[in-house]
């Protein structure tokens, strides 16, 4: 994404957010979200973890959680296990995957401010780990180059705004760096060093008072994606 797209959509999304808090200002008080919770669900994106390219996708479950230390500390992480496919693999670019393994994980710390009754400001840093297996290399022209696995990490760091709107309906909005190092093993491509840059939006709505609805997704971003979910909640912290 240029450096003008980029700018464009940070604005955007900071005029969303202006909205929605002032929208959620006006309502009754109803409280900030819940940093203590579980929950499982389902994933399809472009990119992970800085993984991934132009033609082909993630797509798996997740299991994430977070357990809230004090009432502005929490640690948290996720763990993704899925497929890596190509939507063209006859595309003619120098080389070109068709499909593959995709595992990764996360798991840093997190702190919040509530500058207002029903939202917090978040910032989190995580270490970030993933990998995609048995992924088949094409080569134009052929042969291919086989098959090789691809192993990523780094770090990741994350700026949000995060509140409810009504006492069942939560969303939030941010900003998502990924900065990761590539090896491989099989092959002998040349792999650099890997950067992603998402802003990402999410929901959750409590259908029940031990589950809740999750969703999520990157929109204004060139790569795109997707999740679905559903979470148990049990407060803000432990102590």
């Amino acid at each position: 994404m240029n450096s003008m797209d980029f700018r464009t959509s940070g604005r955007r999304l900071c005029a969303l957010a202006t909205c929605l808090i002032a929208t959620s200002a006006a309502a009754q008080e109803t409280g900030g979200p819940d940093y203590t919770y579980i929950g499982v669900g389902y994933e399809w994106t472009d990119i992970r973890y800085a993984l991934g390219n132009a033609t082909s996708s993630h797509e798996g479950f997740f299991v994430e959680g977070s357990l809230g230390i004090t009432d502005w500390l929490h640690v948290y992480g996720e763990f993704f296990d899925g497929d890596f496919d190509s939507d063209d693999p006859n595309t003619e670019d120098d080389f070109q995957p068709s499909a593959g393994d995709s595992t990764g994980f996360h798991v840093g710390l997190g702190v919040s401010y509530s500058y207002t009754p029903n939202w917090d400001v978040m910032l989190r840093v995580a270490y970030v780990d993933s990998e995609i297996e048995d992924l088949a290399i094409t080569q134009f022209p052929p042969p291919g180059l086989g098959v090789i696995d691809i192993e990523a990490d780094g770090y990741q760091v994350e700026a949000l705004v995060r509140g409810k709107i009504s006492d069942r309906t939560e969303l939030n909005m941010g900003y998502t760096y990924t900065d990761t190092s590539l090896e491989q093993s099989g092959g002998s491509l040349a792999l650099d060093d890997s950067v992603n840059r998402d802003w990402t939006i999410g929901m959750a709505f409590e259908a029940a008072s031990f589950l809740t609805l999750t969703a999520s997704a990157q929109i204004f971003d060139s790569d795109t994606g997707f999740a679905l979910g559903v979470r148990s909640s049990f407060g803000n912290s432990i102590f």
